[in-house]
C-alpha cells in the first residue's frame, strides 16, 4: 500500500490580481469623485457668499449715488429759486 501525500495547491495569485486591481481602481475613482464633489460644493457656497457681498456693495453704491443726485437736484432748485428772487 502506497501512501501519496495530498498537497493542496494554493490559488494562483495571477487570477486574483486583476480582480483586486479593478476593485482598487474603482474605489480610488470613487474617492476622487467624493473629493471633487465636496470641493465643488464648498466653492459654490463661497461663490454665493461673494455674490451676496458684491450685490450688497452695489446696492449701497447705488443708494449713495441716488441720494447724492437728489441732493444736487434740491440744491439746483434752491439756486434757481434764489436767482429768481
Amino acid at each position: 500500500m502506497t501512501i501519496t501525500p495530498q498537497t493542496s495547491v494554493p490559488p494562483s495569485p495571477g487570477k486574483a490580481f486583476p480582480k483586486r486591481l479593478i476593485i482598487v481602481a474603482i474605489l480610488f475613482n470613487l474617492l476622487l469623485a467624493i473629493f471633487a464633489g465636496t470641493n465643488l460644493y464648498h466653492q459654490r457656497s463661497q461663490d454665493e457668499m461673494d455674490t451676496r457681498v458684491t450685490t450688497g456693495n452695489i446696492c449701497q453704491i447705488l443708494e449713495q449715488n441716488r441720494t447724492s443726485n437728489r441732493e444736487r437736484l434740491l440744491c439746483f432748485r434752491l439756486e434757481m429759486i434764489c436767482v429768481e428772487d
